[in-house]
């Protein structure tokens, strides 16, 4: 009588499916088991999501950067600086002309200035307290490279023991300070604040005396430690 192989034998099956199991699962972790090509899918595209994450960011960073760079490039930036004093003495006011100019590549809107003419101490002392000025000076648009001459006088008259002082710097000096408002080509608002003190010397002094000399002088101010930024 032939002899037959039994070919279904369950432990050889068994022995089988093991192998299989083993070539395509992971070694059982925390009790689960996890498919190789699944999981190496699934590492894949997390690799993928992480990866145009970070292109994204830093393509918006960069772009971010460059309008920032573009802006501060092109953007208007006015700023304000005496040139002239004004004849004067104790029974008439201190006058002093300024010009305020756009240095930027394009245009300022809506320019506003007020300024204020006084003497304060000198040297100014630390986190001084300016008075906020009141008289708006200066109204319109500046295109770039365009200037305006204001002329800006004190609101009181100076005594004659501070003209004195001022003349020679003893402890004191005739400031001119304000702030300027305009907008920019990027429709931004923007601040310039300005304080410039004028030098005592004998060309100040020339302009406290009646009817002085005709012939322009030339008058030094000097840039404040303080009250002169701008955004």
């Amino acid at each position: 009588m032939p002899v037959t192989a039994n070919t279904s034998n369950p432990e050889a099956g068994g022995h089988a499916e093991n192998a299989r199991d083993g070539t395509e699962f992971w070694p059982p972790l925390f009790g689960y088991r996890l498919k190789i090509t699944d999981t190496l899918l699934v590492a894949f595209t997390a690799l993928l999501f992480a990866a145009t994450v970070f292109l994204y960011r830093a393509t918006r960073d960069l772009v971010q950067g460059a309008e920032i760079t573009a802006e501060r490039q092109l953007r208007a930036y006015v700023s304000a600086a005496p040139n002239i004093i004004f004849p004067f003495d104790a029974k008439t006011t201190v006058e002093m002309g300024f010009r305020v100019e756009n240095h930027g590549q394009t245009p300022a809107r809506n320019v506003r200035c007020c300024a204020v003419v006084d003497v304060l101490p000198y040297p100014l002392p630390p986190n001084y307290i300016f008075h906020e000025p009141t008289i708006q000076t200066r109204s319109g648009g500046l295109a770039c490279g365009e200037h305006v001459d204001i002329r800006m006088a004190a609101k009181r008259y100076f005594g004659n023991d501070e003209i004195k002082k001022v003349l020679v710097n003893d402890g004191c000096r005739i400031y001119l300070y304000g702030t300027l408002k305009y907008e920019d080509a990027f429709d931004r608002t923007r601040t310039t604040q300005f304080c410039r003190s004028v030098v005592g010397c004998g060309d100040l002094a020339a302009m406290t005396v009646p009817d002085p000399t005709p012939h322009q002088r030339v008058i030094a101010f000097d840039i404040a430690d303080q009250h002169n930024e701008t955004d």
